[in-house]
């Protein structure tokens, strides 16, 4: 019994067009603004713990 084994090769993917350049390159600058306002986010998140704990944790006066 002999079984017969098919190869089939792919065509390559076609070069992408301008628009299709142009999206991804919209998203990959979407993402990165998306990123870049968390980070903001956190960092005022930061600051204001930092500023509403000094004011319960005030420093001793050292004699």
């Amino acid at each position: 019994m002999k079984s017969q084994i098919k190869i089939v090769k792919r065509k390559p993917d076609p070069t992408p067009t301008d628009s299709q350049v142009e999206s991804v390159t919209k998203s990959v600058q979407q993402s990165t603004r998306e990123i870049a306002i968390v980070v903001k986010k956190w960092i005022a998140e930061l600051k204001e713990r930092k500023s509403q704990s000094q004011l319960y944790f005030t420093p001793l006066k050292v004699r």
